[in-house]
């Protein structure tokens, strides 16, 4: 009898096996789904102990240590990656060169046409530019790896890396150096010394290095040279005027060239715009249309005051109905601009805060809205400004060689120009200008809108990494010493 019960609850047994083995093998993908999202929530939960938790448990971080392993491949893709860095600066350098000397060369075929200097100069200064660009060809060709260098030269190139590090990652001498310079003698040299120390801010590090060396020195400069805060705006302080520099090169050129690009074409494009509100000019162009309509002088005074043009309603309401197409163009560039305030690049907004927080720091009695004026005057200004007045010179629009901008064109971008700058800096009409008081109005609500996205508080920018986050780091003037000092 008890086999016949032991036998009897091993079937049941073995029929219960069976069908949940049977049960598992037909939901095996969701089975295995299940104990994936289990191991992943365990793993996330790992992770997070890892980065959250100032002492993660051991266990914890012994499940991510093969994660700082680093083989023989990260360190020659690290190297290689350093070598095109530096072949990167070194053909921006070459190319900087031989723009000057093709605007040089311009300039000559210009005193050619001219006749003012002989042709054999010009065939002389062709000759140099191909004997520069076989020099700096053959430089790089020249250029060796670390591999190849004497043990004196790697104790030199060893000793010029500790210096590029500590001035790279200690701001604080190049901004001494900027100003213990005298100010005609910092010139593109000295800022293509301090670009190229900086890789041209090439990658993140780089730029969050050139980031805070800006800002150190423009700190710097308010301290000790600046005594008004009108001085930065009626000045030409020499860190504003390396930001800006820095800002519309690729980078920057490439903001200006999205933001700008449509509102110029578009001003450009529209034949019937015609913005003049000079009292005198509206005044001799509505005499000469009635000259050209009857057939007969005029016998109104062809040269008069402004006082006395004004005084005819034809010349008011011309200039009257100038003022409402020029406030009209004015709000569209204004709108785009201070809606695309994320396109300013990044290093001209961190700029600005920190001349924000050093005026404040230094002016603390300033208001802020007079502080906001010369921050405007930074941003627009000093990098906007002058792409909208000539669009030209700054790539916004092209043109062929026989063609330009025409007078009306460059006097309808000029005044819209001058609104952005006075709404920029909250400048109102008066004197001279008083005919033009009604825009006033225009100006002082422009000026409530004219906000610029800057960044936020703090004194260290979102891109901040550690200056010593990179396992292999090779600054390009290293790579030049090595190429110098090797046998």
């Amino acid at each position: 009898m008890p086999e016949i019960q032991s036998w009897v609850r091993m079937s049941h047994a073995r029929k219960k096996y069976l069908e949940r083995r049977k049960y598992f093998k037909d939901h095996n993908a969701a089975i295995v789904k299940i104990q994936a999202w289990a191991r992943a929530n365990v793993a996330q939960n790992d992770y997070r102990k890892l980065i959250s938790m100032q002492d993660p448990p051991v266990k914890t971080v012994r499940k991510f240590l093969h994660l700082l392993e680093h083989s023989d491949a990260d360190f020659e893709e690290e190297l290689d990656l350093q070598k095109l860095r530096a072949q990167v600066v070194t053909e921006i350098r070459s190319n900087q060169q031989l723009e000057n000397d093709l605007s040089l060369m311009d300039i000559k075929i210009g005193l050619l046409v001219r006749n003012r200097i002989t042709l054999q100069d010009v065939i002389h200064h062709g000759k140099n530019l191909k004997r520069e660009k076989q020099d700096m060809s053959m430089a790089l060709q020249r250029t060796k790896g670390i591999k190849s260098l004497s043990k004196e030269s790697h104790e030199k190139l060893e000793a010029y890396q500790n210096l590029f590090y500590l001035l790279q990652t200690n701001p604080v001498y190049l901004a001494k150096l900027i100003f213990a310079m005298p100010q005609s003698k910092f010139t593109k040299f000295m800022e293509s010394v301090i670009l190229t120390l900086y890789n041209y801010a090439s990658n993140a590090r780089e730029e969050y290095l050139l980031a805070k060396l800006f800002d150190t020195a423009l700190k710097e400069e308010i301290i000790s040279k600046v005594d008004q805060m009108q001085d930065i705006v009626t000045g030409n302080p020499a860190v504003i005027r390396m930001v800006v520099h820095f800002n519309r090169g690729n980078r920057g050129q490439s903001s200006l060239l999205e933001l700008l690009q449509p509102l110029v074409e578009g001003i450009l494009n529209d034949k019937n715009l015609s913005i003049n509100t000079n009292p005198l000019e509206v005044y001799k162009a509505w005499i000469n249309q009635m000259e050209s309509e009857t057939g007969e002088a005029s016998k109104l005074p062809y040269d008069v005051e402004p006082e006395q043009a004004l005084k005819h309603p034809e010349v008011r309401d011309r200039i009257e109905a100038a003022m409402k197409s020029l406030t009209a163009a004015t709000d569209t560039f204004l709108n785009s601009i201070v809606q695309s305030g994320d396109k300013i690049p990044y290093g001209m907004r961190y700029v600005a805060m920190s001349l924000r927080v050093a005026l404040a720091e230094k002016f603390p009695e300033s208001p802020e809205s007079e502080i906001l004026k010369v921050v405007g005057n930074l941003i627009y200004y000093r990098y906007m400004n002058p792409a909208i007045v000539a669009p030209d010179a700054f790539d916004i629009v092209s043109f062929g060689v026989d063609k330009g901008l025409t007078p009306d064109q460059r006097r309808n971008l000029g005044s819209i120009a001058k609104i952005l700058q006075y709404a920029a800096s909250n400048k109102m009409f008066g004197g001279e200008s008083a005919h033009l008081s009604p825009l006033n109005g225009y100006i002082a609500e422009a000026h409530q809108r004219f906000n610029f996205n800057v960044p936020g508080s703090g004194n260290q920018p979102p891109l901040a990494l550690s200056a010593d986050t990179s396992v292999i780091w090779t600054i390009t003037f290293a790579s030049v010493v090595a190429s110098a000092t090797s046998p």
